[in-house]
C-alpha cells in the first residue's frame, strides 16, 4: 500500500540462553524439560495441532493419538501432525514429545558464537532489515547480563550491532535516517 518493502523490517523475537559448552547446554535443556507442566503441554498441543489438547492423556503414545485425530478428521494443522509422526517413535509419549518440542523448537541455546551465527543467518535471510527483541527464557539467573556481556561484543565485532546511536529518535536509529 505505497510502502517500499525495505521500509518494513522484520523484528525477530527470541529467547536466548548463553552457555559455555555442551555440558551446560545439556543441563539447561534438562531443567527446561522438567519445568513444563502437563497443563502447559496441553496448551501447546491445542495451539500446534489446532484441537482441544486438554482431554489428551500426556502418557498416551503420539502415534496412537494422531491416528485417532486423523480418523476423526478434527485437526486443521496437518503439517504439525506430520512432523510429530516423523520425529517420534511409536513409543514416544505426548509428554516426551511436547517437552522436546518446547525445548528444541524456538529456543536458542548456545555459545556466544553459535547464537550470533543463528542471528546473523536469520538477519540476512530476511533482507538485513530489522533486528531482534531478546528475552531471558530459562530463568537462569543473570541470563540477560550474560547475553549483553558475551553475545553483544561478538555482534559488534561482526558489524551487526552498533557501538553507538547517532539518531535522536528510535525511527532514526532503526532506519538510519
Amino acid at each position: 500500500m505505497g510502502r517500499d518493502p525495505r521500509d518494513v523490517g522484520i523484528v525477530w523475537a527470541g529467547a536466548f540462553d548463553v552457555v559455555s559448552g555442551p555440558a551446560e547446554e545439556k543441563e539447561i535443556r534438562k531443567n527446561l524439560r522438567e519445568q513444563y507442566s502437563d497443563r502447559l503441554l496441553h496448551v501447546f498441543l491445542s495451539q500446534w495441532w489446532g484441537l482441544d489438547g486438554y482431554p489428551i492423556d500426556p502418557d498416551a503414545y503420539v502415534h496412537d493419538v494422531i491416528a485417532e485425530v486423523r480418523s476423526a478428521g478434527i485437526a486443521p494443522n496437518w503439517g504439525y501432525l506430520d512432523m510429530a509422526m516423523t520425529n517420534t517413535t511409536p513409543t514416544t509419549t505426548i509428554r516426551e514429545y511436547a517437552r522436546e518440542w518446547l525445548v528444541y523448537g524456538a529456543e536458542y541455546i548456545g555459545t556466544p558464537d553459535q547464537i550470533v551465527d543463528y542471528m546473523e543467518e536469520a538477519f540476512h535471510a530476511s533482507g538485513a532489515n530489522g533486528g531482534f527483541m531478546i528475552a531471558p527464557r530459562s530463568g537462569v539467573p543473570g541470563g540477560i547480563e550474560r547475553f549483553v556481556d558475551e553475545v553483544v561484543p561478538v555482534l559488534q565485532r561482526r558489524g551487526l550491532y552498533r557501538t553507538e546511536y547517532t539518531g535522536k529518535t528510535m525511527r532514526e536509529n532503526f532506519k538510519g535516517e
